[in-house]
């Protein structure tokens, strides 16, 4: 049986097919300091980073608390690790 739909609030500009694959992971959603952590960057670059429409995809979960998916942010990851110099041959 089908999981059952997963409430999207207004949160119109993400697909349906990104909430629907977010609730597959145990942890779908991750805090801008573990999104730092991961990239070795200060939290306080992400918000620069949101602020001129750059860096990972996010949702705000009401005013004022970000997350990032994790599926968006390994895709845009993934992105930035591909062709380096390994890939030029």
């Amino acid at each position: 049986m089908a999981a059952p739909p997963v409430a999207t609030g207004h949160c119109h500009h993400q697909p349906s097919t990104t909430i629907n694959s977010m609730t597959q992971d145990p942890t779908p959603l991750m805090k801008p300091a573990e999104v730092a952590e991961r990239l070795n960057i200060k939290p306080h670059t992400l918000t620069h980073w949101r602020r001129q429409g750059k860096g990972p995809s996010y949702v705000m979960l009401g005013a004022r608390t970000v997350r990032y998916p994790r599926p968006l942010f390994d895709l845009w990851f993934d992105r930035l690790t591909t062709g380096g110099p390994d890939e030029a041959q």
